[in-house]
């Protein structure tokens, strides 16, 4: 839990804390979840050629697609900015989390996904674990 703070400019760390960045920032993060993925592969994964990779939409750069690929698998995490909002689909177009940015009690940037602030890696466990362990 963050110590909070006994003073804080809220207003100038919230000015901070847009979408735009924390898009970018999941997006860097996540291609870092994929590569120690990858180095998890079980021997039988990786016989189905099971790999995971990150892809940006070619058309729209607030976009990027999730793949989870191998021998009669496919499925897709898509992670679109929408204004000021982060929202993440699966392949059936169903909506796993819609995201806002906020403040936390101890001032840093977070993720809120209903009633709960959570951090970028709460919340990328909680959009992918799906996608990367359940098959």
């Amino acid at each position: 839990m963050s110590e909070i703070p006994e003073e804080l400019d809220w207003v100038a760390e919230r000015d901070k804390c847009v979408a735009f960045h924390a898009f970018k920032q999941l997006q860097s993060d996540i291609e870092k979840d994929i590569v120690i993925r990858n180095k998890f592969v079980t021997d039988a994964q990786n016989q189905n050629h099971v790999a995971f990779v990150l892809k940006p939409d070619e058309q729209d750069k607030d976009i990027f697609r999730v793949h989870r690929n191998g021998a009669g698998i496919h499925s897709v995490v898509l992670f679109k900015l929408d204004g000021e909002r982060i929202v993440v689909q699966d392949d059936k177009n169903q909506t796993l989390a819609t995201a806002t940015l906020t403040i936390d009690d101890g001032g840093k940037c977070s993720l809120r996904v209903g009633g709960y602030q959570l951090t970028r890696w709460q919340f990328r466990r909680r959009v992918l674990e799906g996608l990367l362990y359940v098959f």
